[in-house]
């Protein structure tokens, strides 16, 4: 999955990276071999806080 950062306003955030500068990738894992009911999107828009600071988007789960 990957997280594209977003502004409050909706604008997509410009990062300070080098290669990369939009966004964040996300690794989804599970345990065991659960059933899933549907197939979350690849990408989701979430607005970037502070340094080192996760969208709530990401802390949620599935």
């Amino acid at each position: 999955m990957a997280w594209r950062k977003t502004t409050a306003a909706g604008k997509v955030r410009m990062g300070i990276g080098y290669r990369v500068r939009t966004g964040e990738i996300v690794l989804v894992g599970t345990l065991g071999n659960p059933k899933q009911s549907h197939v979350p999107p690849t990408i989701f828009d979430g607005i970037a806080r502070e340094h080192s600071r996760k969208s709530r988007r990401v802390l949620c789960p599935l």
